[in-house]
């Protein structure tokens, strides 16, 4: 994946959309797209709450030749528990605290626990994702151990 960074607080989480919307009209510059998904990648996630790095990003065949203020992810081989998102953009966050407080406890699975780097959490932006209504086509991916 490939994208741009930055860190935010959870007080802070208002602001990812002015990442997007700074995100967006780079795409275009991208070598290597592949496929037509956008991705917000969640990681390096504080266990004392501190806070995460946020990439808005898509997958690229290589991180050579990336535009200027981007960064590369890597993303090893993992499973996930994937999570169809029906509501507006803005509620993501239940959604994902509901997974995490209401589904893991009962489902048996554990949470992976990522490398610094990788992601925590995988929020998957399909081609049905309407911008314009902040609807549509979005998924949730949680690593878990296999």
């Amino acid at each position: 994946m490939a994208g741009l960074q930055a860190h935010y607080t959870f007080e802070r989480l208002d602001d990812i959309p002015k990442q997007w919307e700074r995100f967006v009209p780079q795409v275009a510059d991208v070598r290597g797209r592949v496929g037509e998904a956008d991705y917000g990648l969640c990681i390096n996630m504080s266990a004392g709450g501190e806070g995460f790095d946020y990439v808005t990003g898509v997958q690229v065949a290589d991180l050579a030749n990336l535009p200027a203020g981007w960064v590369g992810v890597r993303i090893p081989a993992q499973t996930y528990a994937i999570f169809s998102h029906s509501g507006h953009v803005s509620t993501l966050r239940h959604t994902a605290c509901a997974i995490g407080e209401e589904w893991l406890p009962t489902s048996g699975r554990e949470p992976a626990q990522p490398s610094r780097g990788e992601p925590n959490l995988i929020e998957r932006y399909g081609p049905q994702f309407d911008p314009s209504t902040g609807t549509g086509d979005i998924e949730l991916w949680f690593p878990i151990k296999a």
